[in-house]
């Protein structure tokens, strides 16, 4: 117990500092166990209630690179928490992160080049995460084709 205790006091303390850039975000969480993937769901999705519009936005990269790193896990509280702050948050900023999460969160399987990157700051990983999805929706829309029949 000891030893989750650590870990989780280790990863808040992470949610306060940028990303790091020389390795994965959580290069050994593949190795926890799924009860100890359920206690990361339960905790982060505490943070991300917190009041702190900094530690959100922090929290919301966090998450944003766990799923990245573990795309076939799920973490239900978490989207249902990105999901309410998508709709309901406090600045405009947030809630643009927490719709860019929310995508990771909905379709992980086309942000593999961001799961490979390495990001210095949390808007290092937004904007590779916004450019992706604007490159997405960019490709999937089909070209409206003008006719013109002499009128």
């Amino acid at each position: 117990m000891k030893k989750k205790q650590i870990m989780l006091a280790a990863l808040m303390i992470m949610g306060g500092t940028t990303l790091t850039q020389a390795q994965k975000f959580f290069p050994d969480l593949k190795k926890y166990s799924a009860e100890e993937k359920e206690v990361l769901d339960k905790s982060y999705a505490n943070l991300l209630s917190a009041r702190d519009n900094e530690y959100i936005e922090n929290t919301l990269a966090i998450v944003t690179m766990i799923k990245l790193d573990l795309p076939a896990d799920q973490f239900p509280m978490i989207q249902n928490k990105i999901d309410t702050i998508a709709a309901q948050a406090a600045t405009s900023t947030i809630q643009y992160r927490a719709a860019l999460a929310k995508e990771v969160f909905a379709h992980t399987a086309i942000f593999k080049e961001e799961a490979a990157g390495h990001y210095t700051t949390t808007n290092a990983l937004f904007s590779a995460i916004a450019e992706r999805v604007g490159k997405v929706s960019v490709s999937s829309n089909p070209t409206v084709v003008f006719k013109n029949d002499g009128k």
